[in-house]
């Protein structure tokens, strides 16, 4: 009796389990090291002291003859120089007797949020509206502050002074590729970016995005960089147009994502949407690109997604926590310090 097809069909089956059982440990592995093995983290140095702003002397007045008794002689004060990153612009929308705090605003002298809540893109679209008269009130918190583990979002964020706070980069799960990670004016990482594109958020409240191939790191830092994150992609172009299409992206599909957007110096906003749920689609990073254009902003960047986007609000979920949530080594914060102090 000939044993040769049913000898050749055990070798053919025994190759394809172990393709699989191999398929499946490299998947294994890959788990491990994006989301499960942390390594150590902790600043490598600071960033170069950047120049010192030049201040705007205040405006002095006309020397005045002799005094009279003639009233209109009298040449009126000076107008007062308005200061803090917006200059003197929403004036109304900040409250400078005292702190309001409600469900869905919070007004003081430094920062003025407003949290909103759209259905667009069959999805439910959180929104906090970010004003700031101090860039250092617009800090990134990073999990070694408090403990050795990656936290979730809301338990990070209770931990520090955050009124509002966003799931960020999870740069932790990425430190094997090349990237300049920058959080509070320190680095965790220090090379040039390769296949990620870089949002820079600089000391005098601008914020840009960085194309790879465009990314030079001297220039960055003489502007002045203050925070500078790695995930991505951008999501606008450089005229604040939204981008036809994210071929070169893996996460193109609906998916539940965060991301960070910019109207103009101390005019940001916080966005999550909500996905993978029968009430939330999530949203395709090319609907996403065309939201932030209609929204008015100059620049956007798409942070980490799925189970990591979350978004706080005085301590609380405003999102549906997706099957658990998922643990992260940041997360970007709104404080409220004469100082713009950070977290604790």
């Amino acid at each position: 009796m000939n044993n040769k097809p049913f000898s050749r069909g055990k070798r053919i089956a025994r190759m394809v389990i172990l393709d699989l059982l191999s398929f499946g440990a490299a998947l294994l592995v890959f788990a491990y090291f994006h989301h499960v093995r942390q390594r150590p983290l902790s600043p490598t140095a600071a960033l170069p002291d950047a120049p010192a702003p030049v201040s705007t002397p205040a405006p002095t007045s006309t020397p005045v003859q002799a005094e009279t008794s003639s009233p209109a002689a009298q040449m009126p004060a000076p107008a007062e120089t308005p200061t803090g990153l917006l200059g003197g612009k929403y004036a109304e929308k900040f409250s400078a007797d005292e702190v309001i705090f409600t469900d869905t605003e919070y007004r003081s002298k430094n920062v003025a949020l407003e949290l909103r809540t759209e259905f667009l893109y069959e999805s439910r679209i959180h929104i906090v509206e970010i004003y700031l008269q101090d860039i250092r009130c617009f800090q990134t918190a990073v999990y070694d502050q408090f403990g050795e583990e990656p936290l979730r979002t809301m338990e990070m964020a209770r931990l520090t002074p955050a009124i509002a706070a966003l799931s960020g980069d999870y740069f932790s799960a990425h430190l094997n590729h090349s990237m300049c990670i920058i959080r509070n004016g320190q680095f965790y990482m220090d090379k040039q970016p390769d296949k990620y594109d870089t949002c820079v958020l600089y000391e005098d409240g601008v914020l840009e995005t960085i194309a790879e191939e465009d990314f030079d790191r001297e220039a960055v830092l003489a502007r002045g960089a203050y925070q500078a994150w790695c995930f991505g992609p951008a999501l606008l172009d450089g005229a604040g147009k939204a981008i036809p299409s994210f071929k070169s992206s893996t996460i193109r599909t609906n998916n539940p994502r965060s991301a960070i957007g910019y109207f103009e110096p101390g005019h940001y906003c916080f966005v999550m949407v909500e996905g993978r749920s029968d009430t939330s689609a999530g949203i395709t990073l090319e609907d996403f690109s065309v939201f932030f254009e209609e929204l008015g902003c100059k620049a956007a960047y798409n942070l980490d997604g799925g189970k990591t986007a979350e978004l706080v609000w005085n301590g609380e979920l405003v999102n549906e926590r997706l099957t658990g949530g998922r643990s992260v080594s940041d997360i970007l914060i709104i404080v409220d310090t004469e100082e713009g102090g950070g977290a604790q």
